[in-house]
């Protein structure tokens, strides 16, 4: 069995999903780096986990030629399908951020994008999400699932929740962010009122209360999540 992630990105989430083979099925894999490939592949040498896996309705060979889909077993079991669409999209999908102009002023908002060829998979994530109340859209000729907004992505995390640091970062450093312009605004908007001179936070206090809330939040996170 071989799981392909991102050599630079997922590095720090290979080290979860050797762990997690290890508890789940006994079983040590290794991990290496594809000659002039940005990719980094998990190798787990097994004919009874492939056999297991296989009777428990995985896809041998090319995952999109053998129309890869959520198993019935697991579609039927809530705690199950949470846990297979964190899976897929820890390992398929990204947390990014859009930034565009409306009349001059720059906006920057929070989204989740999961990417797959197989249109059963992705009718059957899309599916899951609204099974969970989570609002998603499907688009680019039905190979994305895009959810978009700070309360669609954060009520994703809650619910379905992150395994990958590469997700996680891009979702905190940017609501850290957000507290930093927030901050700057509302320095700015008291001087304007009191009519005081004082000058605005200095950087340094920004990133530790940036840094301070960041570290609370990401806390929270992992004390509640789930394998």
């Amino acid at each position: 069995m071989v799981i392909s992630l991102n050599f630079i990105k997922d590095f720090d989430y290979s080290f979860y999903i050797i762990n997690l083979l290890e508890k789940l099925f006994k079983i040590k894999s290794a991990r290496r780096k594809r000659p002039n490939q940005n990719t980094l592949v998990d190798v787990c040498s097994s004919t009874s986990l492939v056999e297991f896996l296989i009777k428990k309705r995985a896809v041998k060979g090319n995952k999109i030629r053998g129309k890869i889909d959520i198993p019935l077993w697991i579609q039927y079991n809530h705690k199950y399908l949470k846990h297979f669409v964190r899976g897929v999209i820890d390992t398929d999908g990204c947390i990014y951020v859009h930034k565009h102009k409306v009349k001059g002023i720059l906006y920057k908002h929070i989204g989740l994008c999961f990417t797959n060829l197989s249109l059963n998979l992705i009718l059957s994530v899309s599916k899951a999400l609204s099974l969970l109340e989570i609002k998603h859209s499907i688009t680019d000729k039905e190979r994305r699932i895009y959810i978009y907004g700070l309360e669609n992505v954060t009520k994703y995390l809650s619910i379905v929740g992150s395994s990958n640091p590469r997700l996680e970062k891009v979702f905190y450093n940017w609501k850290g962010a957000r507290v930093v312009e927030s901050t700057r605004l509302e320095s700015v908007r008291n001087r304007k009122i009191t009519g005081g001179s004082n000058p605005p936070p200095s950087a340094k206090f920004l990133f530790s209360l940036v840094y301070y809330r960041s570290l609370n939040c990401s806390c929270r996170f992992y004390n509640s999540r789930q394998y």
